[in-house]
């Protein structure tokens, strides 16, 4: 508790100022779901039940259904029939003059329709994009395209693909993609520029978020009702959606002028403050990391840390020896009591010189940070969740970059431990396996080196009509640790029954329970699995 209570003490203590003031910022990131819009206006017609996109160009509204673009007038109905070759369409959106851009799902490409004769022509072959050095960028490839916007010099296309779901500037005169971000989930189904900025719709959590001329994230989002959201109009305050499940569509008045605001961030300054002395008797650490935020589009980042963190003090774990780096530094505010703490959760930025930092606590002991120097005879429990890419050559992503598994294995295999387990969570987590093996190491990851990892599809929770998420991996990690569902249903891995908590009967159960098109791996040559105790 003291080294705990240190972190808290150095960070209420010293100054921590705002960019450009000199206000002490809070300690928790408030929620910033703006309430639900209410709906203005619907139009309702039975022509837009098979619609699977929706935009407006040059002043008309027209939907894509298979095989057809369609023209639709005020009230809904079809004034207009132009046949494509697209069975699968994924996004419209205004393009040249006199001309559309639709994404093909199916053959993972992107055609332009001339609006008076129909004629297609492939501008993007995805399978063939080059994509250089930018993050994720073989997704563009493996994952699923779902929607399709034109800023009037590049194409963006938005790919589902797990945790690595992602929009990408694409130069249509040389299929190169040359800027790429995190889609706002994983089911970013429709793109719309307005103002000059990104409006991008994610159809699970049934919100709009906006992105800047250089594709950054802004917070706030637009919270819409809509059964299963296809496509989206922006213009003057007014928000159109397409529900083809409704044959509907919906109008809204919400404010976007609300959504532009400054998202400050605290520069935290740590005013060095000496620790007690270690103590000899075996110790059990834990160091958790999630480099992504709630507000991003995926309140799991946040869910899954505080549940974790809970679980482990349950089992015996002190807050002390558990060193939690998430998102900006900030604790997330949850509307759900059960991702909330009595106490401050987070003690650091999830950046990469703050890893390096605690790391390096961990191994030398820094006073300044209140991080204790391990011991011989110490357990450390390793557990990663973010955004990650890569393959054999992996990395994991971080608030300000990318920590490269060779990188992770160089920092952490020369700690002094007796027995360490390792879980993460990322996409292609598989490929850190190889960089941090010895004979005191245990590790599990949600996926192979070239799978994406993945929400979890039906594992969530409702709570005050809110839908509550987790990574497919962690539910079950996460649940086996806490010997509950978060809806508290019992769970019991103790296989042989010997009161042990083993690494490998965890690994095992998450084995046992999988249901998403990830497949998780261990690496346990020299048995730690059966011998790393959570209780």
């Amino acid at each position: 508790m003291v080294a705990k209570t240190v972190r808290t003490l150095c960070i209420l203590a010293v100054a921590i100022m705002m960019v450009g003031t000199a206000t002490a910022a809070p300690i928790t990131t408030p929620i910033l779901k703006l309430p639900t819009i209410p709906i203005f206006d619907r139009i309702t017609s039975t022509a837009l039940s098979n619609l699977l996109a929706m935009a407006e160009v040059e002043g008309q509204v027209y939907g894509a259904s298979k095989g057809q673009l369609v023209a639709l007038d005020n009230s809904g109905k079809i004034t207009r029939t132009i046949a494509m070759p697209i069975d699968r369409p994924a996004g419209i959106s205004a393009f040249t003059a006199g001309k559309a851009i639709i994404g093909d799902s199916g053959n993972s490409a992107v055609f332009s329709i001339d609006l008076k004769t129909g004629q297609a022509v492939k501008v993007l072959d995805l399978k063939v994009t080059a994509y250089g050095n930018l993050r994720a960028g073989d997704v563009l490839r493996s994952g699923t395209l779902m929607s399709v916007a034109y800023d009037g010099k590049y194409v963006l296309v938005a790919i589902s693909a797990g945790y690595s779901s992602s929009i990408f500037s694409i130069d249509p005169s040389s299929n190169k993609a040359v800027a790429q971000t995190w889609a706002p989930g994983d089911a970013p189904t429709a793109m719309n520029f307005f103002g000059g900025n990104l409006y991008v719709l994610d159809a699970a959590s049934k919100q709009i978020r906006m992105y800047d001329a250089t594709l950054k994230l802004n917070v706030k989002p637009i919270e819409i009702q809509a059964d299963d959201p296809r496509g989206i109009i922006i213009k003057d305050n007014e928000v159109r959606v397409l529900s083809p499940k409704e044959n509907s569509i919906v109008i809204m008045k919400p404010d976007l002028l609300s959504m532009k605001e400054a998202q400050l961030r605290p520069v935290w300054k740590i005013k060095e403050v000496l620790i007690g002395p270690l103590l000899t008797m075996p110790r059990d650490y834990a160091l958790l990391i999630c480099g992504d935020v709630a507000e991003s589009g995926y309140d799991e980042f946040w869910n899954d840390t505080v549940w974790l963190y809970k679980s482990l003090l349950n089992i015996g774990y002190t807050e002390d020896r558990i060193y939690v780096l998430y998102g900006d530094g900030n604790d997330y505010s949850s509307a759900n009591p059960a991702y909330r703490h009595t106490s401050t959760v987070t003690d650091f930025p999830a950046t990469m010189s703050w890893v390096d930092k605690v790391i390096n606590g961990m191994k030398n002991g820094d006073a300044s940070i209140g991080v204790s120097k391990l011991q011989s005879n110490d357990t450390l429990l390793i557990w990663v969740f973010d955004h990650g890419g890569g393959g054999a050559a992996a990395y994991f992503c971080l608030t300000d970059g990318s920590y490269a598994d060779t990188t992770f294995g160089t920092n952490l295999n020369p700690l002094p431990y007796a027995r360490r387990a390792i879980f993460m969570q990322q996409c292609r987590s598989g490929g850190f396996i190889d960089n941090m093996t010895n004979d005191r190491t245990f590790i599990s990851t949600a996926c192979l080196a070239t799978e994406n990892a993945h929400r979890a599809d039906t594992e969530n929770e409702l709570y005050n009509g809110v839908y509550y998420h987790h990574g497919e991996y962690n539910y079950y990690l996460i649940s086996a640790i806490s010997g509950k569902t978060p809806t508290g249903a019992s769970v019991n891995v103790d296989y042989n029954a010997d009161g042990k908590l083993m690494a490998k009967e965890i690994h095992n159960y998450i084995v046992s329970m999988e249901s998403g098109p990830e497949t998780p791996q261990q690496w346990d040559g020299s048995g730690i699995g059966n011998s790393f105790d959570l209780h």
